[in-house]
């Protein structure tokens, strides 16, 4: 279940898997998405116009009153997909978190067994990086989320079955968009010249 933040729609798994979504004010309810039995995860683009749903097949479906639901973000495990071999636990690639930005731009998604989180353009599914554990022994993200900066905070475990007992936490700040990552880049460069030893040679 998923509240927008207007506290105006719940959005809600049925008991057949397929997604609806509820208008608190009138109590109706209908049916906004076919997903099936599939569906795994519900979120609300923060200003309430599009619902994101993350399904086991490790896509996530974006909803809008005006086009309706469709593939956002394809699976990485496309044509590959298997069970989990591990007891209780979703099948791999399975979406198991969704976390948004404050600017409204990306998206970041934990999958079953992947060892990465993965980020996302919010306005056409454009794959954009991804976060790698921090150390060897920290192979699982378990949650994620972006601070107020849009600094992305990501806690990491030792195993899936130890998702809800996290070891460490990382903080990326990462470009929101090409002209801050060119901006970054100049920055570094000016600094590794400015330390650069007086006797090496400069590059011609």
């Amino acid at each position: 279940m998923a509240i927008d933040s207007s506290a105006e729609k719940i959005a809600y798994a049925h008991t057949d898997g397929d997604v609806a979504v509820v208008t608190v004010a009138s109590g109706a309810t209908h049916k906004i998405a076919e997903i099936g039995k599939a569906t795994t995860q519900l979120e609300w683009i923060r200003d309430g116009t599009r619902l994101l749903i993350g399904d086991k097949d490790g896509r996530v479906h974006v909803w809008d009153q005006a086009g309706g639901a469709r593939v956002l973000i394809a699976s990485p495990l496309a044509g590959s997909f298997r069970a989990n071999a591990w007891p209780g636990q979703p099948p791999q690639g399975a979406v198991l978190h969704l976390a948004l930005s404050h600017d409204g731009r990306r998206v970041a998604v934990i999958r079953q067994d992947m060892a990465a989180l993965d980020i996302y353009d919010l306005a056409d599914g454009h794959y954009l990086t991804e976060l790698t554990p921090p150390w060897s022994t920290l192979k699982i993200p378990a949650q994620a989320a972006f601070a107020d900066d849009d600094a992305i905070v990501t806690e990491w475990a030792v195993h899936p079955l130890a998702r809800d007992k996290p070891r460490f936490v990382t903080v990326h700040q990462l470009p929101r968009n090409l002209e801050e990552a060119l901006t970054d880049a100049i920055a570094r460069l000016a600094a590794l010249n400015a330390v650069r030893p007086a006797e090496m040679p400069s590059e011609k």
